[in-house]
């Protein structure tokens, strides 16, 4: 049993497949996905600090700039949105015509 263990944790450069490489794929994935997330966050955040500090100061300039985050964090959102939905509309074209050639 010892020895059957042994082999499933070293890994063998010759195996058609190496689960001890599985972590980079997810990384990526995750990074992406913290830098795509990062400018709406700090879009948010800056609404929300100079919306507290016109506000609280009544200083129309901060809310002028905290209402101009606001709008950027919506059109980052709207933009990508129509990105996603181009890619799902060339998906199932690409699926419609996978379909007819198969057929």
């Amino acid at each position: 049993m010892t020895t059957m263990m042994g082999n499933m944790v070293d890994a063998d450069e010759s195996a058609p497949f190496n689960y001890s490489r599985m972590g980079f794929i997810p990384t990526i994935y995750l990074l992406l996905f913290a830098i795509l997330y990062f400018f709406p966050t700090l879009y948010l955040y800056q609404f929300s600090s100079r919306i507290k500090t016109a506000i609280y100061h009544n200083q129309e300039l901060d809310l002028a700039f905290a209402f101009s985050r606001l709008k950027s964090f919506f059109k980052f959102w709207g933009i990508l949105f129509i990105i996603i939905l181009g890619f799902n509309a060339f998906g199932l074209i690409g699926m419609l015509i996978g379909f007819m050639v198969a057929h």
